[in-house]
């Protein structure tokens, strides 16, 4: 199935995003979503609360943004991502408010006025935005951190360059002194050479452009690792965090099959897994990527 033709949701994280003001933002969601304001208090009241409506992943996207805009950090998460394990999304929380449906079925002599508001704003929206844009633009980089991540980069791809040199497996030198006795002496004898398949798998287009793209997503998430307190445990840390602060979208966070690629977090390291073509987790075709913090 491909990217548009999935569903997604759209959750509340609870938090107002930087130079907003909780009280400004409450109102422009009353505004918008046409609430009450104890209703609207909630979307931004430090839970998570997602929307049960589903929409298609540009349509998810333009609302995302519009919701941005009015100053609520708002993420997408797929249909079928609503029920997965604490442990893999330990931030969300499976209660939806049901409250929040009334966006979904305004009024009908209300509806064209709304649609014809809406339609012009989304066109305005960057469907290329995220959450970390928003906070870069309050909180630029300094040249230091930009030259530190550079360095970083460059120190990896030398060490995975030298792993994988060392790994190499050394040429054999043939002894050619003895090479022609032992032509001479197969040739006095009748022997059947019964030919080996060969026992190394071969790995298919799909599952190496997927372990590329492990590989990618690990290297930023190990940057990112390195920016936070030494004292942080990944165990702690939610996806959707380093997911927004990476710039990472949605459909980037997919594998060669359509699956979405889990991170899990455990005390010194974090591990990046694909199910791999059969969509089912610690099977035989899984395709995983781990790194030490």
């Amino acid at each position: 199935m491909s990217d548009n033709n999935k569903l997604y949701r759209l959750v509340f994280t609870g938090n107002v995003l930087p130079g907003n003001s909780k009280k400004k933002v409450i109102s422009r969601l009353q505004q918008m979503l046409h609430l009450d304001k104890e209703k609207a208090s909630r979307l931004v009241a430090g839970k998570h609360k997602q929307i049960n409506k589903k929409l298609t992943l540009d349509r998810a996207e333009k609302l995302r943004l519009l919701i941005l805009k009015q100053g609520a950090e708002c993420v997408l998460l797929p249909i079928e991502e609503s029920f997965v394990s604490t442990q893999q999304l330990p931030m969300f929380i499976r209660n939806g408010d049901n409250s929040i449906k009334q966006h979904n079925n305004p009024h009908e002599g209300q509806s064209a006025g709304k649609t014809a508001v809406l339609q012009p704003l989304a066109r305005q929206a960057d469907p290329q935005e995220s959450i970390s844009r928003i906070r870069k633009r309050s909180i630029p980089l300094s040249k230091s951190t930009k030259l530190k991540y550079f360095f970083y980069t460059v120190f990896l791809m030398i060490v995975e360059a030298i792993v994988i040199w060392n790994v190499k497996p050394a040429p054999q030198i043939c002894d050619c002194s003895k090479l022609q006795e032992n032509i001479s002496s197969v040739t006095d004898k009748v022997s059947t050479v019964v030919p080996q398949k060969d026992s190394v798998k071969q790995l298919s287009p799909a599952a190496t452009k997927t372990m590329e793209k492990l590989r990618n997503i690990s290297v930023r998430t190990s940057l990112w690792f390195a920016d936070q307190s030494s004292e942080i445990n990944p165990a702690d840390v939610s996806w959707i965090w380093i997911q927004g602060d990476i710039g990472i979208r949605v459909r980037d966070m997919n594998d060669s099959w359509g699956n979405a690629i889990r991170y899990f977090g455990k005390e010194d390291r974090f591990e990046l897994r694909s199910s791999g073509p059969d969509k089912i987790f610690y099977t035989d075709d899984d395709i995983s990527r781990e790194l030490l913090i």
